[in-house]
C-alpha cells in the first residue's frame, strides 16, 4: 500500500481544524437558507439579517448594521440599496449628524421579518433536534467560549 504523501496528511489536519469544520458547516447552512428565503420570501439571508438587526436597533446606521451583523460595509450597502428600492427599508437623516443616514424598517420591512421570523426558528428546531436538551445547553456554552477565544485571537 502507497504511503500517504505529506501533502496529503497536511490536507487531512485542515480538515480536522475547528475553522475548516464550522466554515464547511456555516456554508451549507447559508446556501441552503438563502435558497429558501429566496424561493419563498424573495429575500436573501443577507437582506433578512439586515432587515431583522434593522428592526431591533431601529434607527440605525449603516456602519452598526455593518458592525451588528458582521457583514462587509460594502456589502451591506448594496444590499440596503436593494432594500431600500423594494420598500422594505428607509433611508432617514440623521437628526444632528448629516454625514450619518439612519435606517429604519418600513410597515412592510417589519411584516417581511414577522412573516419570515416562524420559518426559521422552525429550520433551527430541525437542525438541532437530534441533540438533547444535555447537548444543546453544551453546544450553546462552547459556542459562547469560542466566540470569546475569537476575541483574543488577534490580541497581543
Amino acid at each position: 500500500m502507497a504511503r500517504p504523501r505529506s501533502d496529503d496528511q497536511s490536507l487531512h489536519l485542515l480538515e480536522s481544524l475547528i475553522t475548516y469544520r464550522l466554515t464547511r458547516i456555516a456554508d451549507t447552512l447559508i446556501r441552503a437558507a438563502s435558497q429558501v428565503y429566496r424561493a419563498r420570501h424573495g429575500v436573501t439571508l443577507t437582506e433578512l439579517r439586515l432587515l431583522a438587526t434593522i428592526g431591533k436597533h431601529q434607527p440605525l446606521a449603516v456602519n452598526e448594521a455593518s458592525s451588528l451583523t458582521g457583514i462587509d460595509k460594502a456589502w451591506v450597502s448594496r444590499s440596503l440599496a436593494t432594500l431600500v428600492k423594494r420598500k422594505l427599508v428607509v433611508r432617514q437623516p440623521h437628526p444632528s449628524d448629516s454625514r450619518v443616514v439612519l435606517l429604519a424598517l418600513t410597515p412592510q420591512g417589519k411584516a417581511k421579518v414577522q412573516h419570515i421570523i416562524p420559518l426559521a426558528v422552525e429550520r433551527n428546531e430541525r437542525l438541532l433536534s437530534g441533540l438533547s436538551e444535555r447537548q444543546r445547553a453544551a453546544f450553546d456554552e462552547t459556542l459562547d467560549e469560542l466566540q470569546v477565544q475569537i476575541g483574543k485571537l488577534n490580541e497581543p
